[in-house]
C-alpha cells in the first residue's frame, strides 16, 4: 500500500502557497475542488474497524486509509460495490479481500464533504507530493462539531527522508498528525453524526454477568441480547444482503435453543417447551438454504479439487444448486415475514420481558448464576469427556455427530457464562475444546456434503456427453471430499487425547468445582 499521512485541521486553517521542506523551499499548487458525499464504508460486524482499517466512498472514488497508521490504497473513479471480490484486481482489493471476506459493504454513515486538491512542488516544478484537504460538514448537528477537517498527504517519491521532512514542515505550522484510532477526527465525527459507534456489533456475548445474579434474571439478559441478535439480522436475511447474516442469526437462534434446554427449572416447563419447538420448526425452515450458501461460497475450492480437464464440467452442478437456493431463500423470507413469524417473535419478546414466575417447577430460578453456571458446565464436560474417552480412533460418523453435538452444547455455555470465570482459563479450555469440535464439525460437514452431493446428482438436468462428464466430475469430487474426511479421521484421537487429557480436567475443575456440586 501506498502512504498516506493524515492531519487533523483546526477551524479556520487554509493550506499555506508555500512549504519549507529540509532546506528547499516548496511550491504549493491549487489543482482544483470536489464536493459531494463522503461515506464511510464496513461490514455489518465492522471487520475493517477491527482490523485498523476505514473505507471512504469519496467522488474521486475509493481510498482505504489505516486508522492512525500510513498505508493507503485508492481505486480512482471506481463505487463501491457490494462485494470486495467485485472491485478491480489491484491494491485496494488484494488488501480489502481477506479482511471482508463473503462479506458485504455496507454504507455505515455520510456527511456532505469538499476535497481540495494541492500539488506541492520543488524549484525545479517537480511534484514532491500531493495533498487533499478534505472538509466533512453535518448539518443537522450542533456549531460545535458539525465539521470535521483533515489534510491528506501522499508523497510522489518513495524517499523516506523526503516524506519526514514534509511532514515535519506540516507539524512545524501547528497541525496534529493523526498517530492513532483516537486521533482520527473525521471518521469518529462522521460516524458519531450517524449514531454509529464502531465495533458495536459481533456475534460474541459482551455480557458481564454478576455471578450473584438469580439465574432466572441472568438466564433472560443472556436471551434477550440473543434476541437482539436475531432482529438485527433478520431484515437483511430478508434482503438477501450476504451469507453471514443468516449464519449469525442461526448462531443466536441455536444458542437460545441450547441454553433453554441445558439451563432447566428456571422457567415453566411448558412455555419453554413451546418456544424451544417453535425455534426448532423456525432452525429446519433455514437449514436448506444455509446449507446451499454453504456448498456455493465453496465452488472455487470444490472446483480447484477437480483435474483440470473436468473442472468446466462441474459448472452445471453450481447452476442446479443456485436455482435451488432461489428456491430455498424464497422459503426462508416468506417465513420469515409472514404474522406467524411476527407473533412467535412477539410473544418472545413479552416473555423475556415478564418478570419470572414463581412456578413450582422452577426451582433453580433465584439460584445464583455464578452457581448454577458451574454446576452445568461441570456436568457438562464430565459427560463429553466420558463420551469422549469410550471412542476408538474408527469410531462411527453418527458417533463423532453425537459428540460434536455435545462440544456445542458445551461451547455454548462457556460462551454465554464466559464472564463469570477467569478469562484467560475460559479462553485457554476454549482452546482445547476448539481443536477437538472443528476436526469434528469439517468430518461431519464432509460426510453430510458427500451424501448431498450423491443425491443432488440424481436430479440434475443433464443429458449427451456433457451430462455424463458432469456426473463424472461429481464423482471426481465426491473422491476428493472422502479423501479429506479420511485425513481428518486420523486427527481425531490425538485431539480426544488432548480433551480427555488430565491437564484439561484439572483446567477445569479449577473453573466449576465447587464444595456442593449437587443439583436439584
Amino acid at each position: 500500500m501506498a502512504s498516506c499521512v493524515r492531519f487533523n485541521l483546526p477551524a479556520g486553517w487554509e493550506v499555506p502557497p508555500s512549504l519549507t521542506v529540509g532546506s528547499q523551499s516548496a511550491t504549493v499548487q491549487r489543482i482544483e475542488a470536489i464536493s459531494g458525499r463522503l461515506t464511510v464504508l464496513d461490514t455489518f460486524d465492522w471487520r475493517l474497524f477491527r482490523e485498523g482499517l476505514a473505507l471512504y466512498q469519496l467522488a474521486s472514488g475509493l481510498t482505504l486509509c489505516s486508522l492512525g497508521g500510513e498505508e493507503a490504497a485508492q481505486e480512482p473513479g471506481s463505487l463501491a460495490p457490494r462485494f470486495v471480490a467485485q472491485l478491480p484486481k489491484g491494491e485496494l482489493r488484494k488488501r480489502l479481500k481477506p479482511v471482508a471476506g463473503v462479506r458485504a459493504l455496507l454504507p455505515m454513515a455520510a456527511a456532505d464533504y469538499t476535497d481540495v486538491r494541492y500539488r506541492v512542488l520543488d524549484g525545479s516544478q517537480s511534484s514532491l507530493a500531493e495533498m487533499a484537504l478534505l472538509e466533512a460538514r453535518h448539518t443537522q448537528g450542533p456549531d460545535d462539531q458539525a465539521v470535521a477537517r483533515q489534510l491528506w498527504v501522499w508523497s510522489s517519491s518513495g524517499s523516506v527522508a523526503l516524506r519526514r521532512r514534509l511532514v515535519a514542515a506540516l507539524g512545524n505550522l501547528g497541525l496534529e498528525r493523526v498517530k492513532d484510532l483516537e486521533d482520527d477526527q473525521l471518521y469518529a465525527r462522521v460516524l458519531e453524526w450517524a449514531g454509529q459507534r464502531p465495533g458495536s456489533y459481533s456475534t460474541q456475548l459482551a455480557l458481564d454477568l454478576d455471578p450473584d445474579m438469580p439465574a432466572a434474571d441472568a438466564v433472560r439478559l443472556v436471551l434477550r441480547e440473543l434476541l437482539r441478535t436475531m432482529q438485527l439480522n433478520e431484515p437483511y436475511v430478508v434482503e438477501d444482503v450476504d451469507i453471514e447474516f443468516l449464519h449469525d442469526y442461526r448462531v443466536a437462534l441455536r444458542r437460545t435453543r441450547s441454553l433453554l434446554a441445558q439451563m432447566k427449572h428456571i422457567f415453566p416447563p411448558d412455555e419453554v417447551q413451546r418456544f424451544r419447538q417453535a425455534f426448532a420448526e423456525l432452525g429446519e425452515q433455514t437449514n436448506a438454504l444455509r446449507d446451499l450458501d454453504v456448498y456455493l461460497a465453496r465452488q472455487k475450492d470444490y472446483t480447484r479439487l477437480l483435474p483440470a480437464h473436468l473442472r468446466p464440467a462441474i459448472a452445471p452442478l453450481f447452476d442446479h444448486l443456485r436455482s435451488l437456493r432461489s428456491e430455498a431463500l424464497a422459503a426462508v423470507v416468506s417465513a420469515l415475514t409472514s404474522p406467524e413469524h411476527a407473533r412467535l417473535m412477539a410473544e418472545w419478546q413479552a416473555f423475556l420481558d415478564q418478570p419470572s414466575p414463581d412456578h413450582p417447577q422452577a426451582t433453580h430460578r433465584l439460584l445464583p448464576i455464578g452457581v448454577l453456571a458451574r454446576q452445568r458446565l461441570l456436568k457438562r464436560y464430565r459427560g463429553m469427556a466420558k463420551q469422549a474417552a469410550k471412542l476408538a480412533r474408527d469410531a462411527s460418523p453418527q458417533t463423532l455427530h453425537a459428540l460434536r453435538i455435545e462440544g456445542k452444547k458445551l461451547r455454548y455455555l462457556l460462551e454465554v457464562f464466559a464472564s463469570l470465570f477467569p478469562a484467560k482459563k475460559v479462553h485457554n479450555l476454549v482452546d482445547h475444546l476448539k481443536q477437538l469440535q472443528d476436526i469434528l464439525g469439517d468430518i461431519n460437514d464432509l460426510t453430510v456434503q458427500e451424501a448431498y452431493l450423491q443425491q443432488v446428482a440424481q436430479d440434475l438436468p443433464l443429458d449427451g456427453v456433457n451430462g455424463r462428464n458432469t456426473l463424472l466430475a461429481v464423482g471426481v469430487l465426491i473422491g476428493k471430499l472422502d479423501d479429506q474426511r479420511e485425513a481428518l479421521r486420523a486427527q481425531v484421537g490425538a485431539a480426544l487425547a488432548e480433551f480427555t487429557a488430565a491437564e484439561t480436567a484439572e483446567l477445569v475443575a479449577e473453573l466449576f468445582e465447587q464444595e456442593d456440586e449437587e443439583e436439584d
